[in-house]
């Protein structure tokens, strides 16, 4: 089964959208789907829905300090909540990160469309890009988070706040202030010198729940470098984004594992061809991968291998998706699992139960653009 089924899509695209629960940056790649449906099929409370998601993320997240904001939201008790490290409440880099990047989509999508966008919204891009620009460790690299009063809450040189280089690009996008790209080009050197250089360093610690090597560190490298040569077109970034790529499809399945008699993956003939893994701690697979931005970076540059690679990393996310009621454990049409268990790391040849809101967002936004295509 293929995600572009027209079946599968349209169960997907309904799947209820509870913007606010859990990491507010997925939360915004789902408002940025349902503001995108909307536009395109002339559906106002869809678009009406993904302003009141945004107004309500920014009203409600702020702190005391300029540019840190709490990271999630607790639908059932309604409260903030905020990251964990050494046990004092943090804003980690790659998520905040993330979430002024989807902000930025989302004001991107509205411009499009000839839509005013609010002040505030705006506004709120221009802080955090300030707070990126004096964030920085002595080593020139953004730390994995930062405490609530702005320090950051270690020096570790990892390659996690990779998403606020990618979050300044885009507030570029929005302003066309190029102070903010200039930035992220001074940043993008220091980590590439840092990681990508000699490979002497791994792109690490990504991952909100692993302290390792992962798919996910160098995803954002390659997510930055590909939004600096669609941005400039400068030669080095279009370098670096085939050195991330290269290293990035490693960690995709290029082969099928054999799974018991009577698992699930048996008994649907699960291939996990095409599905990445995600670190060399956490052995499962799940969709946390750039499948439109590589195949779309392979159409730019005539690399036909990324073009394949990305489709074929996107019609394997399909079957993981709930087509009918008891379809992978699940009720709801639509609805996914986090984690797909290939090895006898966990379970082999199942898949957990856990629906964050990320797994919906990442795959409905992948369709949403290869849709366009």
């Amino acid at each position: 089964m293929k995600f572009t089924d027209s079946n599968t899509f349209g169960n997907v695209s309904k799947h209820p959208l509870h913007y606010m629960y859990g990491w507010t940056g997925q939360c915004l790649k789902l408002a940025w789907c349902d503001g995108k449906l909307g536009f395109e099929n002339g559906m106002e409370e869809r678009i009406s829905r993904c302003k009141r998601a945004v107004d309500f993320y920014l009203r409600e997240s702020r702190t005391d300090v300029p540019g840190i904001r709490h990271s999630t939201f607790q639908l059932e008790e309604g409260t903030w909540d905020d990251f964990r490290m050494n046990k004092q409440p943090v804003v980690s880099s790659r998520a905040y990160g993330e979430t002024m990047s989807d902000l930025a989509d989302i004001v991107l999508l509205h411009r499009k469309h000839e839509r005013e966008v609010p002040i505030a919204w705006i506004e709120a891009l221009r802080e955090s890009a300030e707070f990126y620009m004096e964030g920085t460790l002595p080593s020139g690299i953004y730390p994995s988070a930062w405490l609530m009063d702005g320090q950051p809450a270690d020096e570790m040189i990892t390659a996690a706040g990779l998403p606020c280089v990618i979050a300044l690009i885009k507030t570029f996008a929005v302003t066309l202030e190029r102070r903010y790209r200039d930035h992220a080009e001074t940043m993008m050197q220091r980590y590439y010198e840092l990681h990508a250089e000699t490979f002497d360093r791994p792109f690490a610690r990504s991952t909100l729940d692993a302290k390792c090597e992962d798919k996910e560190a160098g995803m954002y490298f390659f997510l930055a470098a590909y939004e600096l040569f669609v941005s400039n077109g400068k030669e080095r970034y279009k370098e670096w984004a085939e050195i991330s790529a290269d290293w990035l499809l490693t960690f995709v399945y290029m082969w099928n594992p054999a799974y018991d008699r009577g698992s699930v993956f048996f008994t649907k003939e699960f291939n996990a061809v095409g599905w990445p893994g995600v670190s060399v701690q956490n052995h499962h697979l799940d969709v946390f991968f750039p499948a439109y931005e590589l195949w779309r970076f392979g159409k730019m540059t005539g690399q036909h291998q990324y073009v394949r690679w990305g489709r074929t990393v996107f019609d394997a996310m399909g079957q993981g998706i709930c087509t009918e009621p008891g379809d992978w454990g699940f009720n709801v049409i639509g609805e996914q699992a986090e984690g797909f268990f290939q090895t006898h790391w966990n379970h082999r040849g199942h898949s957990n139960k856990w629906n964050p809101a990320w797994v919906i967002a990442l795959v409905l936004q992948n369709a949403l653009r290869f849709q366009d295509t």
